[in-house]
């Protein structure tokens, strides 16, 4: 099946075909899921400056994503990426 081969995605009966629910990196099929986004810290840089260097830090906080049911790799959905 061409879905999960991409190297013949140009063949003429994959014309058109959304990949959206295949997985980029093993090309598994990709289910709804859960992950943990990074969350971020900072501190001004200067005294009174709007400067502010982040750094990973915080709780995280649960997103909804795709995740891969054959080897896990997770793909956030859309509107997660704030």
């Amino acid at each position: 099946m061409c879905a999960y081969r991409p190297a013949v995605a140009d063949s003429a009966d994959c014309v058109g075909m959304v990949m959206d629910n295949i997985c980029r990196k093993c090309f598994g099929k990709m289910k709804p899921g859960k992950a943990i986004q990074q969350t971020y810290t900072g501190y001004p840089d200067f005294p009174n400056c709007a400067v502010v260097t982040l750094s990973p830090g915080g709780p995280g906080r649960l997103v909804d994503c795709d995740k891969c049911e054959k080897c896990g790799h997770s793909v956030a959905t859309e509107g997660d990426g704030e």
